[in-house]
């Protein structure tokens, strides 16, 4: 494990496993601040120990009024209370329903940055996800993104 550790590392690459927890908040809170242009989430079920978390939903106001575009995919059946709370942001926020459950959960900044879960089901507290800075595969995640949006129904919000 430690010499895992140090290869993803050397390679640009932060991993955590574990319940939700501080840790996995505040590296997403990190990609957010770096936001200078998009941000693409597809996420299952809004996790609601994740997104209702304070400084999460602070640091994607704050990218919004920056005039950053967040766009949101999101499964059949997401938490009631964590999707409440995101749709109430206001300016460049857009959300999409699937009518299936998205296979790959990930977050992608700025196109080049990106936060992907291992796969886990509906409501499983204890996940991988990984950090990577200056993505150089960036373009599957894209075109991945993309394809989500198409199949996709626009959410409306209040």
């Amino acid at each position: 494990m430690v010499l895992e550790n140090l290869v993803l590392r050397l390679a640009g690459i932060s991993h955590h496993f574990g319940e939700i927890d501080e840790a996995s908040r505040r590296s997403m809170i990190n990609l957010v601040r770096k936001a200078k242009s998009s941000i693409k989430i597809v996420s299952g079920e809004l996790n609601f120990d994740f997104y209702s978390y304070d400084g999460l939903l602070d640091a994607l106001k704050e990218a919004i009024e920056k005039g950053v575009v967040v766009k949101c995919i999101i499964g059949p059946n997401p938490n009631k209370e964590s999707f409440k709370m995101l749709t109430r942001l206001k300016g460049c926020a857009y959300f999409y329903q699937l009518p299936e459950w998205p296979d790959f959960h990930f977050t992608l900044i700025d196109d080049k940055h990106a936060r992907l879960e291992a796969p886990h089901t509906p409501g499983q507290k204890v996940r991988d996800e990984y950090i990577i800075h200056n993505f150089k595969d960036v373009e599957e995640l894209k075109e991945r993104f993309d394809k989500l949006e198409k199949l996709a129904v626009p959410v409306e919000t209040a």
